[in-house]
């Protein structure tokens, strides 16, 4: 068995995802519903993401489009704009927020953490549609420093998979339901990386950080006490 694996999250982890979606999310109210005020469209958009996003997690139904696909997300708006009774223009709001999408923003610790880390074994486990993310890491260049990066829906049944491959096994993400309760459930460490703020479907209050950063390079640190071969801090 070999000795530590070290798994990223790559979606406001490595890169600032979350400020993409809500740029567009403010484009469509400001253009749409410029009455309601943002922060009710927000709250109001987030509810019914959610139960959209449920429904098809749920669904018995075999989807042809991953749930997490960003066509997934602006569909959203539609149900939503639909439910205020708003005309609006389909072709219009998925030009404008796939190129809010596909905007990639590297964390400014990001490369640094992955080179001092480059000695272990990384993996990337990132929940998304392959060919969309392979796009956006792609534009970070970051696929030279992983060994295989996994493209899932949910990350528990792949933490497994490398938990029967190496006595230690370290989870790194902003997510608590994504990243954290999926290290819970595997037998990894968990690290959660805080500091931004995130969709509500992404908080768990089963999710147990084993430690807790608000910069990305402390992981370098804590990966120290795990490892028999300590990197230079």
């Amino acid at each position: 068995m070999k000795d530590l694996a070290i798994v990223f999250d790559f979606d406001d982890t490595l890169v600032h995802t979350r400020i993409n979606y809500v740029n567009s999310i403010k484009w469509v109210n400001t253009k749409y519903l410029p009455k309601l005020s943002f922060k009710h469209f927000l709250e109001g958009f987030e509810k019914s993401m959610e139960e959209n996003l449920n429904h098809l997690l749920d669904s018995e139904t075999k989807n042809d489009i991953h749930p997490f696909h960003p066509l997934i997300f602006i569909k959203n708006f539609y149900k939503f704009l639909d439910k205020n009774s708003v005309s609006y223009d389909k072709k219009l709001i998925e030009k404008k927020v796939l190129s809010f999408l596909a905007d990639v923003q590297i964390r400014g610790d990001s490369l640094k953490v992955l080179n001092k880390l480059e000695k272990f074994e990384l993996y990337l486990i990132t929940v998304g549609d392959e060919k969309w993310q392979k796009s956006r890491i792609h534009k970070t260049g970051f696929e030279q420093f992983f060994n295989k990066m996994f493209f899932v829906i949910e990350k528990d049944d792949v933490l497994k998979g490398l938990k029967k491959e190496y006595k230690t096994v370290i989870m790194i993400g902003d997510s608590l339901k994504s990243d954290i309760l999926a290290a819970n459930n595997s037998g990894a460490i968990a690290i959660h990386l805080t500091g931004g703020d995130t969709w509500s479907y992404r908080h768990s209050d089963d999710a147990k950080p084993d430690h807790v950063i608000d910069n990305l390079d402390e992981v370098v640190e804590i990966v120290n006490k795990y490892s028999f071969k300590p990197l230079t801090t």
